[in-house]
């Protein structure tokens, strides 16, 4: 499946694996995900998202998350305000799924760059999980 998910021109793998997760506490394999690491240049988390949206929105269903990026503080003090966000991309078909994870193209973070970082794919065939899903 990894072979047929499009990228970014000018987009390379710096590393690749795959690794098992389990069903609840158990020790049974639920099933393998491929995480992939590219590197970009040129390009921020919003035009990386745009890119994938483009290529795959019209065949599977997605949902965008921005997750906050938060100074530590101690237990019982009110949450901080936000110094950034970290954007997330699900991609879903069947069940199959696509996460695009680009932290490392988030300003706020050490080492984030907003114009050329990297970011990660994560693919499952059969995972039959939906991160699209919200609870009301």
């Amino acid at each position: 499946m990894l072979a047929t998910i499009p990228v970014p021109p000018g987009a390379t793998v710096e590393r690749q694996s795959s690794s098992a997760y389990y069903v609840g506490e158990t020790d049974e394999v639920g099933g393998y995900s491929t995480n992939t690491v590219y590197a970009v240049s040129g390009m921020t988390d919003e035009e990386v998202y745009e890119f994938y949206v483009d290529e795959l929105g019209g065949e599977w269903e997605y949902c965008r998350d921005d997750l906050p990026i938060i100074e530590p503080v101690e237990r019982g003090q009110p949450e901080p305000t936000p110094l950034g966000y970290i954007l997330t991309a699900n991609f879903i078909r069947g069940d199959a799924l696509i996460n695009v994870h680009m932290e490392g193209l988030a300003e706020a973070l050490p080492g984030g760059r907003a114009n050329g970082g990297q970011y990660e794919l994560v693919v499952d065939h059969d995972s039959g999980r939906d991160f699209c899903a919200r609870a009301e």
